[in-house]
């Protein structure tokens, strides 16, 4: 079976949803109607194209999933997020979740996220491991831990192989600064960076950038590069153009950032949030792919069904 593409996806509404509490209210009396419905259903020019466990795939539900979900290129594609959708709504059927769902047009799709809902509140904080929030803290330390920074946006004209010859860089990043001077806004910046570049006809070798934020310590950058970014003086200013190994730059100074001295005992609440969310996220992965093992899974001969649905607007 092909990898499913509708695991990344439900996992991030999954993730969107996550703080809504499962409803405890009592049984919807549609409820059963609805789930009959999943498994029975059939409509007249609307041809079967799959069916998961005995809940019905059809052509409309291939199409109308192309319209709403940009993230699914093909009408296989389409399928496959739909087959994924379908065994999660029948682990939640299974689970009993459908007498406190809502029967509703997208009763699939809440019997689904239901089940996600579930299934990662199985995880809790207390099962984060202390070494793993370290390693995250030690991993974003740029963030928590960093000497005054400066945000800048510069003008990249590259060299090298896929850039200009050094000398024709060189002349072009003078026009740059030239056009530059004075500006009062990283906006200005950009826009008269980008009209030298297009009047020289060299715009697709100028690049223009805004930067993250970046001390004097910062591993990111070529040394070079933040030695010259840091010679500006202060905000407002562009720099003299210099040369690194990725061409010739020609830097604004947006603003200048406090430094940011966040130990570790202070950033673990939001450690902890990130990796839970993390966790949660690989734990209904796992047990997503352990209903597509167990999975009766049909798909129909109808492949003039699915080529139709390309056509929709």
């Amino acid at each position: 079976m092909q990898p499913r593409p509708l695991v990344k996806i439900v996992c991030f509404c999954f993730l969107l949803l996550w703080g809504v509490a499962c409803d405890e209210a009592a049984p919807v009396p549609s409820a059963e109607r609805a789930v009959h419905h999943l498994r029975h259903r059939t409509a007249e020019n609307d041809p079967l194209v799959a069916r998961v466990n005995g809940i019905a795939i059809t052509a409309s539900d291939v199409s109308w999933t192309l319209q709403q979900t940009p993230e699914l290129d093909s009408p296989r594609a389409a399928l496959d997020a739909l087959i994924s959708d379908a065994l999660l709504a029948d682990a939640a059927i299974a689970r009993g979740y459908a007498a406190h769902t809502e029967a509703t047009l997208g009763f699939r799709d809440a019997l689904a996220l239901a089940w996600m809902r579930h299934a990662g509140e199985r995880i809790q904080e207390s099962d984060l491991d202390e070494e793993e929030l370290r390693k995250g803290y030690e991993a974003r330390k740029e963030k928590y831990w960093h000497g005054e920074q400066r945000r800048m946006i510069h003008a990249l004209v590259r060299t090298g192989k896929k850039g200009l010859e050094p000398a024709q860089a060189r002349l072009v990043a003078d026009q740059v600064a030239a056009a530059v001077a004075g500006v009062a806004s990283e906006g200005a910046f950009r826009a008269a960076a980008q009209q030298v570049a297009k009047d020289v006809g060299v715009a697709k070798f100028v690049r223009v950038e805004n930067l993250p934020p970046f001390d004097r310590e910062y591993k990111k950058f070529v040394p070079p590069f933040v030695e010259k970014a840091f010679e500006i003086q202060r905000p407002g200013q562009v720099g003299k153009p210099f040369e690194t190994s990725f061409g010739w730059h020609v830097v604004y100074f947006i603003e200048t950032l406090p430094e940011v001295r966040i130990p570790f005992a202070v950033a673990r609440a939001e450690l902890a949030e990130s990796l839970l969310a993390h966790e949660r996220v690989k734990r209904v992965e796992a047990q997503i792919e352990g209903l597509y093992q167990k999975a009766r899974i049909r798909i129909s001969d109808v492949p003039d069904a699915l080529e139709t649905t390309s056509d929709t607007p």
